[in-house]
């Protein structure tokens, strides 16, 4: 289920969502009375071959620079009124 979501790219439905195997782990361990640990419970963390990393594009790079630029002018603006004062 997770291999899914992260090829169409989509947030799980529910935050739950295909963690079964370590909710089991945790009932198992609570109802036994002792403390799960992530050894106890085989976790582990695998990346998929088409995966190629968290990228997340947001801007494209000149609209960072204008937005980059613009604030340095407000700020030193605003530096120059407050010292003017």
């Amino acid at each position: 289920m997770f291999e899914n979501l992260v090829r169409a790219n989509k947030p799980a439905p529910l935050p739950l969502a295909g963690s079964n195997q370590v909710l089991t782990g945790w009932t198992a361990a609570c109802l036994a009375g002792k403390a799960p640990t992530n050894t106890t419970l085989g976790l582990s963390v695998a990346n998929f071959d088409f995966w190629d990393g968290p990228f997340v594009a947001v801007f494209p790079t000149a609209i960072g620079w204008v937005i980059a630029v613009t604030g340095g002018v407000l700020g030193s603006s605003l530096i120059y009124m407050l010292c003017n004062m």
